[in-house]
């Protein structure tokens, strides 16, 4: 009964602490990729047919289903408003700190296993993964890991049902369909049998062997659905990185691998794009490939003469695998691939505390009184960060400016900036960002583009137009530079080369919403309305979102003499 107690009140503690550091992740707006994801992915405005709602999402995370099933539902409950997507995002967090406690608490007293669960829970490097809309696949990922450990625990316990390996392979496949660097976790699970169950390897594959077929199966599901991806959009995953050769990524890592450790120390500075440099001298490899080196051959070192402790060291080098590895990708480093790896970082730092306050603090009650202020203390400082890095996702031009302040010379990070301030009209500040752009990255089609916009903004179309032919020189199928120049030159009454250009950008994407609407700007100042409202239709059924095309459609309905239908055409364009 007191071990009952003691773990709701342990449970109760850690969803306080969690609502404390993120009461104010709820006010944030959708930032970075959430645009593309989520505000203009159609995919998720319908939860039937499951198939296309699980694999229409565009680019690479179409090997991501689970997470545009969730955003789908998402949608189907708030349709975009950024609450709700926060919410879940916390709820998945918590549940992953629960999940974790549960099996440090098979191992730990309870004493560790509450401290480590609740430095993790709000420790601020966790804020990519949470604050952060679109990286919930990485935090699902996590708890899925979590709990395909946890059922294998509980399937092995002296007492435990079958059915629990069952459902280890379940949540595993589950993870797989979250995100695709869940495919180690068939060998952490290995290794946990090695190193709390069997002993060995072979003792452990010799009892469940079945269960291990099964279990390591799971990941063709990952390899198929990113081979898929690739194949469809061509993604940078798999070895076909232009920029960067397994061997040199591989280089890379070390320190990026020594960062993420320090963040876990001395969070600070965060940074949502570090733009990571893919050339580094000899000795910025040599030395952080050494160091990283010793403590994997430590981690090895102990699996033999620690294996609890081995466990955990080497956990943290799995996990992070598949994208601090050989796998070329064109960001190095992210600090949402630090999810479940600070787990590892955390345990391990706790255990080191604990075992030198069992050492010299004696008297229980003194030992007592130390192991609940190394649990309290670092958490309040820590969840005090958190709600400070929280602010930073309040707006895109809030988390970029931040991005800017902390790495001047990011090009991506100037543009974004850049781009947020024009949504809001400040062309001056857009403008000077833009150009810092191209000044750092002197071919970049998507500032040329952004400067375009800037320009018709100022209403200077000649300039405008200068911008977008900039932009499809560098990319001549350049979706938006196509959208936008023949949106500018139908404003000037050049209606036939808009329609050449706006036809150019739906070949290049059939489904860019924008496009439609311009198009059927086009027809509308030509007085041809049947056929615009036809485009502004089309353009709204790919992005109900699109306020402009509502309104659009709302006019010629009303000057064809359908006020009732413009009244509704309003109001879904406006949704």
């Amino acid at each position: 009964m007191r071990a009952t107690r003691g773990t709701a009140l342990s449970l109760i503690l850690l969803l306080v602490a969690a609502l404390l550091a993120y009461h104010n992740s709820f006010s944030g707006d959708f930032v970075f990729d959430d645009e593309s994801y989520i505000v203009k992915n159609p995919s998720i405005r319908k939860l039937w047919p499951l198939w296309e709602t699980l694999f229409a999402i565009p680019g690479e995370r179409e090997s991501r289903p689970l997470l545009n099933l969730s955003l789908a539902f998402n949608y189907r409950l708030g349709g975009l408003n950024p609450w709700g997507y926060h919410a879940f995002n916390l709820a998945v967090h918590v549940l992953a700190s629960f999940l974790l406690f549960f099996i440090l608490r098979t191992a730990l007293r309870w004493g560790p296993a509450f401290s480590i669960s609740l430095l993790w829970l709000v420790h601020p490097l966790q804020t990519e993964s949470v604050t952060y809309v679109i990286q919930r696949s990485e935090s699902m990922m996590g708890l899925f890991y979590l709990a395909a450990l946890y059922a294998f625990i509980l399937g092995t316990t002296p007492r435990g049902r079958k059915g629990w390996l069952k459902a280890s392979i379940l949540f595993s496949c589950l993870g797989m369909l979250a995100k695709p660097v869940m495919v180690t976790v068939p060998v952490s699970i290995l290794l946990y049998d090695r190193c709390f169950v069997t002993g060995s390897f072979f003792k452990a594959l010799a009892r469940r062997l079945g269960f291990y077929l099964a279990l390591f199966s799971t990941t063709l599901l990952a390899a198929g659905l990113m081979l898929q991806a690739q194949a469809r959009h061509g993604t940078g995953t798999w070895f076909t990185y232009s920029e960067l050769t397994p061997l040199k990524y591989a280089a890379l890592q070390p320190g990026v691998i020594l960062k993420y450790l320090k963040l876990c120390v001395w969070p600070h500075p965060l940074v949502l794009d570090y733009a990571w440099p893919l050339q580094v001298a000899r000795e910025g490899v040599l030395i952080p490939g050494l160091i990283l080196g010793a403590l994997f051959v430590l981690a090895l070192w102990a699996t033999v003469a620690h294996p609890r402790v081995g466990f955990v060291g080497l956990a943290f080098f799995l996990i992070l695998a598949p994208t601090s590895g050989f796998i070329p990708l064109p960001d190095p480093a992210f600090e949402h691939r630090m999810y479940l790896p600070l787990a590892c970082v955390a345990t391990l730092a706790t255990l080191a505390v604990y075992w030198a306050l069992n050492k010299w603090a004696k008297p229980e009650r003194r030992r007592l009184i130390l192991c609940s202020a190394f649990a309290m203390l670092p958490a309040l400082v820590l969840g005090v960060l958190t709600v400070a890095r929280n602010l930073d996702y309040q707006s895109d031009a809030e988390i970029w400016r931040d991005t800017v302040e902390k790495r001047p010379a990011n090009a991506r990070a100037h543009y974004n900036l850049g781009f947020a301030l024009l949504h809001s009209a400040q062309y001056e500040e857009a403008a000077h960002h833009l150009k810092k752009a191209l000044a750092l990255k002197a071919e970049y089609p998507d500032a040329h583009n952004a400067l375009g916009l800037v320009e018709s903004g100022r209403r200077n179309p000649a300039e405008a137009m200068k911008h977008y032919r900039e932009a499809l020189s560098l990319s001549p199928r350049h979706v938006d530079a196509l959208t936008n120049m023949g949106g500018e030159l139908s404003r000037t009454g050049r209606f036939s080369e808009a329609e050449e250009y706006l036809r150019k950008a739906l070949e290049a994407n059939p489904a860019h919403a924008q496009a439609y609407n311009n198009l059927g700007n086009v027809y509308f100042e030509q007085g041809r309305l049947k056929e615009a409202a036809g485009y502004y239709r089309e353009a709204l059924a790919l992005d109900p979102a699109l306020e402009e095309a509502g309104r659009n459609l709302g006019q010629v309905l009303l000057m064809s003499g359908h006020g009732g239908a413009a009244s509704e055409s309003t109001t879904f364009g406006d949704r």
